[in-house]
């Protein structure tokens, strides 16, 4: 069994991407890497391109089609996301080698206060961790959000209390980015 960490934001090209960009990005996305790449695909690679799946979605700009950048894609179980961001943006760098990703994506572990962030800037990756001040923040409100909403849910009478903590910590990556942001 493995552990699941959430993550919430986007990492953006300096540039929406062409049509052309976009099919040679979605040819390594959600596939077993092994399945797709050829042995010449592999030369160079970060990790040799034994970054196993791709569990990155191409994210669009609101309102529009066009993609400007990449995201997690909600899969249970990622490994290693931050070396499949790097791969990303080496296999774009192979055939277009302008395109850089910059931004940050907050990463939420399966214990409260396993937080961290996922940072590009100018094409190159990096994990920073969130502050144990910062973080011991984060777990007391998380906690203190938990027991609230497992009381609201005694006191509906709800026959389901587990489907309220289940639904907690579903969108618990809702209310962890006010908190980070709040402390920046």
């Amino acid at each position: 069994m493995g552990y699941s960490t959430y993550y919430d934001g986007y990492l953006e090209f300096n540039r929406p991407l062409m049509e052309e960009e976009v099919a040679h990005l979605s040819r390594i996305l959600d596939v077993q890497l092994s399945d797709v790449l050829t042995e010449e695909d592999r030369e160079g690679a970060p990790d040799g391109g034994r970054a196993g799946w791709i569990d990155i979605a191409p994210y669009e700009a609101p309102h529009s089609k066009n993609v400007i950048g990449i995201t997690h894609n909600n899969a249970e179980k990622t490994y290693y996301f931050p070396e499949q961001v790097a791969f990303v943006q080496w296999w774009m760098n192979r055939k277009f080698p302008d395109l850089k990703l910059n931004g940050q994506l907050l990463a939420q572990g399966e214990d409260i206060g396993d937080v961290w962030w996922l940072v590009a800037k100018d094409g190159e990756i990096s994990t920073l961790d969130v502050e144990l001040a910062d973080r011991e923040k984060i777990q007391k409100e998380a906690r203190a959000r938990a027991f609230e909403d497992l009381m609201n849910a005694v006191d509906a009478k709800t026959k389901d209390p587990q489907k309220i903590m289940r639904d907690w910590a579903s969108d618990v990556l809702v209310f962890l980015p006010k908190v980070i942001r709040e402390l920046q």
